[in-house]
């Protein structure tokens, strides 16, 4: 696929997901709306075309929902119509607009080859941002303030918090077997694993564990995926188990020749001094699951959400959304990711699409499911769910191109 393939229309769709990603002069919330009203324009001039896709149905009534609850609450009128409601709905849209389901073009391969594209340009915009706070913030910050382990946004120079931060390269960890297996171009796959190379070294520097752990468990249990749902042959396995080996060898081997320098090194980050310093590190002391508790006893005495300040972010996208906005929309949000895991699976399950897309969808909506079990959402890094959204507008632009969505 190359960008001729891309009419004006999807174009522009996709200089508005990146600049959104990229979050451009920090006002990422003005680039989605604009993403929103573009896509709804360009799917206007297709109107014989145009569906209202129940599982977006489901979204929109979520986020109507909980973006009314939090303006009601006192919160932030611009903060909830764009982030909260347009944003996500957009960025959907937008994944099914780019595949274009309906037109008379039935080419299953150059639709995963769009989509594709599409999820590296949003990607490339998240990893930018990430490199670029890194070099001109976090590096030029005081020993002091970096053991607060905060980053400055490239953008603002504000202070970002670390899990926020890193909640924005979930995506971009999501790619690292993809990148490994499957991607052919030599430099797009040597970018994609630098990439995640560099995440990990952030999460390191800042002390945040999720992105270090959803890496291995992607490597693991996307290989399990792939020799299940796509079938590799005993060869290919053995194949790929000598290229995790490989691997392993060729960090131990650099680690160990260079063992000074790597410890010297490890010591002197956050995440070390975060280990020596503060026993909640340790899984069964976590202070996630405490907060987790505080949410769930006082949910019969907060039906309708606006729980109290001493109440703190659960770390959990589905009992934060209870504690801010209350049971409806909880519960739509609980049926619209059912529908989301639904519509993964089968397209997972068509003998129509490539292991290519399979992978890459697989990957991206599974870790970004953990991470929505263990990290905070739409008061800390609404650009996640954004994210999730499009790769879900995706699968259902190729399910229903495909002729599978029911």
């Amino acid at each position: 696929m190359t960008p001729n393939k891309f009419t004006v229309n999807d174009k522009l769709i996709l200089i508005f997901l990146f600049l959104t990603s990229f979050e451009v002069f920090k006002v990422s919330h003005y680039w989605s709306v604009m993403l929103f009203f573009v896509t709804l324009i360009a799917m206007g001039q297709r109107s014989k075309n145009i569906k209202l896709y129940w599982q977006f149905i489901t979204l929109a009534i979520f986020l109507l929902s909980y973006s009314t609850f939090f303006m009601i609450y006192g919160g932030s009128v611009l903060r909830s119509i764009s982030y909260y409601a347009l944003s996500p709905m957009g960025a959907y849209l937008a994944g099914i607009y780019l595949i274009k389901p309906n037109s008379s073009d039935i080419n299953i391969v150059k639709a995963e080859t769009k989509g594709s594209i599409a999820i590296l340009i949003l990607t490339l915009g998240f990893i930018l941002h990430g490199i670029l706070s890194y070099v001109f913030g976090f590096m030029n910050l005081s020993e002091e303030i970096k053991l607060q382990r905060f980053v400055y946004d490239f953008w603002s120079h504000e202070a970002l918090h670390p899990t926020n931060f890193n909640s924005s390269f979930v995506i971009v960890v999501a790619l690292i077997y993809y990148a490994i297996f499957y991607e052919k171009k030599k430099l797009l796959k040597v970018g994609m694993v630098l990439a995640v190379l560099f995440v990990c070294f952030i999460s390191i520097e800042t002390s945040s564990r999720t992105n270090l752990v959803l890496a291995a468990l992607v490597m693991i249990v996307v290989f399990i995926f792939d020799i299940i749902v796509n079938r590799l042959p005993p060869k290919v396995r053995r194949r790929r188990t000598m290229t995790y080996v490989t691997y392993l060898l060729l960090i131990l081997v650099l680690v160990v020749a260079n063992y000074s320098s790597v410890l010297s090194w490890y010591e002197s980050t956050n995440l070390f001094n975060r280990i020596e310093d503060n026993s909640q590190l340790t899984f069964e002391n976590d202070g996630r699951w405490d907060q987790w508790y505080d949410v769930i006893v006082n949910m019969p005495s907060f039906i309708f959400g606006n729980m109290p300040t001493t109440i703190f972010l659960a770390h959990n996208f589905f009992l934060d959304v209870y504690r801010v906005a209350g049971v409806i929309p909880f519960f739509i949000l609980i049926i619209y990711m059912i529908s989301t895991i639904k519509i993964l699976f089968k397209l997972l399950r068509s003998d129509r699409f490539t292991s290519n897309i399979k992978c890459l969808l697989f990957s991206i909506q599974f870790l970004f499911f953990l991470s929505f079990i263990f990290e905070p959402v739409m008061e800390g890094r609404p650009l996640s769910f954004f994210a999730y959204c499009f790769t879900n507008g995706i699968t259902t632009g190729l399910l229903i191109k495909s002729r599978n969505f029911e």
